[in-house]
């Protein structure tokens, strides 16, 4: 599992769901990647304006145009696309820290779960200290992607609740905190995830 897209693991589990409107409530967006904007959705009038950049030789151009809608996205109305460019961003670390900054402060709980991820994968140390407020997040899955980020980034945090969560009761939180487990890539962490692998779902 270690190395592997994180967004597709939780996909393969059949964790998706769609985002609602409801922060309290909304199903969490753990993946985007695989659930990018599809040309279809455009017909859309919330996604209209985000049309997809092409026909330029100039790829500085090209590379401006996707860059400002991305950065659109980032204060779009639907969750996905926020989480969406958040990902799409990691390969220019001047808008992703930023971009980090407000996913992690984000009312939907999947968006914070990727911007947290995030940290973790692109170890952006000086974000670190803003993962902490997470660690007392409602949701489990936020927790465990923030205990992961600041391992990521050498910050002092117990590691221990992740292996309740990986033993609980809630499919999401096992499949999200089974993938951290493949993302740290500790050999310490295979036997519980083989007891994990043994204990039924709920549902």
């Amino acid at each position: 599992m270690h190395g592997r897209n994180w967004i597709g693991f939780g996909l393969l589990c059949g964790l998706f769901m769609g985002c609602q409107n409801d922060p309290s409530t909304e199903p969490a967006t753990w993946s985007s990647k695989s659930n990018s904007v599809l040309a279809s959705d455009l017909r859309n009038p919330e996604l209209r304006h985000y049309q997809p950049v092409h026909g330029s030789t100039n790829l500085t151009v090209s590379r401006d145009a996707a860059l400002e809608i991305l950065l659109q996205a980032m204060d779009s109305e639907n969750p996905l696309l926020r989480a969406n460019a958040i990902e799409a961003l990691h390969g220019n670390p001047r808008v992703l820290v930023p971009a980090v900054l407000q996913g992690l402060t984000d009312e939907n709980r999947g968006v914070r779960f990727v911007a947290a991820m995030t940290v973790g994968k692109q170890q952006i140390f000086e974000v670190a200290s803003h993962l902490e407020p997470l660690l007392n997040d409602h949701s489990d899955s936020v927790r465990a992607a923030a205990i992961y980020a600041m391992e990521r980034c050498h910050k002092e945090v117990d590691l221990s609740p992740l292996a309740n969560m990986l033993l609980g009761d809630n499919p999401e939180v096992r499949a999200n905190v089974a993938l951290i487990f493949g993302e740290l890539g500790n050999p310490s962490a295979v036997p519980i995830l083989i007891l994990a692998t043994r204990r039924p779902l709920s549902r």
